[in-house]
């Protein structure tokens, strides 16, 4: 319903702003993309997270984008010049305004040239220290946390001890 009422908004300016009911991907998405005068994107979940692969992808392909900026919309600073951030309380101003004048054409040109300079290497280099940061702590978990049974079950059955070193000579039992 709060995607839906951003829509609601664009459309009584005289906007059109369309939607699509399924999937679409690969050519035939990026061929609608090409045919859009912008990307609006508003935000899927209440938390407001950026989606920074929809914009960069839409960017990419030189499409300028319309991005509701709720108060807990954190993007990266290299997108802040990039797109144009528009407050939930806004859209209607914006599309009825600005959107509609031939300065939004030249605007959106400016944006899309700032997103050609951007340089994604450092957000790059802090996603790979935490992969490998994080892949070392793992790995530390794994060599020093060995399991030492304490409490030693002989022929479980059907009686399997948990935290106990199960062990069965039946094939068929309950064996660790």
């Amino acid at each position: 319903p709060r995607r839906q009422a951003v829509l609601d908004a664009i459309r009584q300016t005289g906007v059109k702003a369309h939607t699509f009911e399924v999937g679409i991907f690969g050519p035939e998405r990026d061929e609608i993309l090409r045919q859009a005068r912008c990307v609006i994107n508003i935000p899927f979940y209440e938390s407001a997270r950026f989606e920074q692969v929809r914009v960069s992808h839409c960017l990419s392909l030189g499409v300028p984008v319309v991005s509701i900026r709720y108060p807990h919309t954190q993007p990266p600073s290299a997108y802040e010049p990039c797109v144009f951030w528009v407050g939930p309380n806004e859209v209607e101003d914006f599309f009825s305004g600005v959107f509609q004048t031939e300065a939004f054409d030249r605007l959106a040109q400016a944006k899309l040239a700032a997103f050609r300079q951007t340089n994604g290497q450092e957000s790059f280099e802090q996603l790979l220290a935490f992969a490998l940061f994080a892949d070392a702590e793992k790995e530390r978990e794994r060599t020093s946390a060995t399991w030492t049974p304490q409490l030693i079950n002989l022929s479980p059955g059907t009686e399997y001890k948990l935290g106990w070193l199960n062990i069965d000579p039946d094939p068929q039992g309950l064996a660790d």
